[in-house]
């Protein structure tokens, strides 16, 4: 893990599988994820920007996965519950109706 250390935030992780199991078809798994800061409406957020992960199975074939993060997006709503009571129905339209 890499963290920048003027504001304590996380700038790249790195994984590495290790103590796979005997049998198990994939051997490695290696993975790194690099974060950036991101400029989103008003406000700079730290996010992912680009990852990378390989992997090998028991055959030696190696496996490449590059990943982009891009384009990031604000959205937002607004909503407002009213609470619009009708008035309540006169007391003789409540009272049961004789048979016509």
């Amino acid at each position: 893990m890499y963290v920048d250390k003027e504001n304590l935030k996380v700038m790249k992780i790195t994984l590495v599988a290790d103590d796979m199991a005997p049998g198990f078809p994939i051997r490695q798994v290696d993975l790194t994820l690099n974060y950036d800061y991101t400029k989103i409406g008003d406000n700079e957020y730290v996010l992912p920007l680009q990852a990378e992960l390989r992997s090998r199975d028991d055959r030696r074939f190696l496996v490449k996965n590059d990943v982009e993060f891009r384009l990031y997006r604000k959205f937002g709503a607004d909503a407002s519950i009213k609470f619009d009571l009708p008035e309540p129905l006169p007391e003789e339209s409540l009272k049961e109706q004789p048979a016509k």
